[in-house]
């Protein structure tokens, strides 16, 4: 098989908003804080990681035609993510997310507006699908309507493509396609694996073993169920490994399991096995803990296999 350095991302590209109160919170009051924007949704982070680990990306997502989504795409453009596939749709807002936090980093108040997500209609992803070489990876994200995941796995079949899922939230979990084995990597972690597998009936089990031993049974080829701290859990044909986490001076943990995701897709396009290629992808995660941004401004290859070639267990 040829294999092809390019990974077409489908899925999520929002406006983050958060703020810091700089003092003790009260209900109903109005707060000094501090605070800025910055852009995120899962596929459009993993785009990001996989271009600043020199792999090609682009990105299929809906912005609105307004001034966040204009500037959302200056800046990926600005990356070097291919951008021709996010449409910009008419009367609707960019998906935005915003979050107020306490002095202690405590989380406070969360809302979101994603409702332009649900634009992601099978309609908009064929002409991209279309133009995705045979054998060549699709990534997407749960954030993506069930007919959008049912035309995703079944142009995997068709098209003999590769396409990795993450399942984003407990809230999206149960949104990845129904066809499970069209999945040939699904990245999940502990509780929204057990809601999969619940959505489907099928036994959870206790552990992070057992859930992704499940997940195999029920079609998936592989899995890398992260566990945070303590690492990955990675399962396919050649059975269960658990891979321990690398260490980091964790700063916000936020992103790093989109950087997670394109460490790991950035080996698996050139060929390597996925237990080293998921070993990469926790190098990126770590370095991602370590910055405010979700995704790492200074990430390179070069800097993820020194982080990688520092951990004394490797593997």
């Amino acid at each position: 098989m040829r294999y092809h350095p390019y990974v077409t991302c489908v899925g999520g590209a929002v406006l983050n908003r958060s703020y810091r109160v700089t003092g003790p919170v009260v209900l109903g009051k109005s707060h000094p804080a501090t605070g800025g924007t910055a852009y995120g949704g899962v596929a459009r982070n993993v785009a990001e990681n996989l271009t600043r680990l020199g792999v090609r990306a682009a990105l299929v997502s809906v912005v609105g035609d307004d001034v966040p989504g204009r500037a959302l795409l200056d800046d990926l453009e600005r990356i070097g993510v291919d951008t021709w596939a996010v449409r910009p749709i008419a009367g609707r807002t960019t998906a935005t997310s915003s979050t107020v936090r306490g002095p202690g980093d405590e989380l406070v108040l969360g809302v979101s507006d994603t409702g332009v997500l649900d634009e992601m209609t099978p309609e908009r992803v064929v002409e991209p699908l279309s133009r995705v070489e045979t054998g060549a990876w699709i990534f997407a994200d749960a954030t993506l309507p069930d007919a959008t995941h049912t035309r995703l796995a079944s142009t995997r079949r068709t098209r003999d493509l590769r396409l990795a899922v993450d399942t984003v939230s407990v809230a999206r979990a149960a949104r990845v396609p129904a066809d499970l084995g069209a999945v040939d990597v699904l990245f999940t972690n502990l509780d929204e694996a057990r809601v999969l597998l619940v959505d489907r009936r099928r036994p959870p089990g206790e552990t992070a073993h057992d859930a992704a031993l499940a997940l195999l049974d029920a079609g998936v080829r592989s899995v890398v169920l992260t566990l945070g701290a303590e690492g990955q859990v990675v399962a396919d044909a050649d059975g269960v490994t658990m891979l321990p986490a690398v260490p980091s001076a964790v700063l916000d943990v936020e992103g790093a399991g989109d950087a997670l995701v394109g460490g790991t897709l950035a080996d698996l396009v050139v060929g390597r096995p996925l237990r080293e290629a998921v070993a990469t992808g926790a190098a990126a995660a770590a370095l991602a803990t370590e910055v405010r941004p979700q995704v790492h401004p200074r990430l390179t290859r070069q800097l993820v296999d020194a982080r990688r070639a520092a951990v004394p267990q490797g593997v």
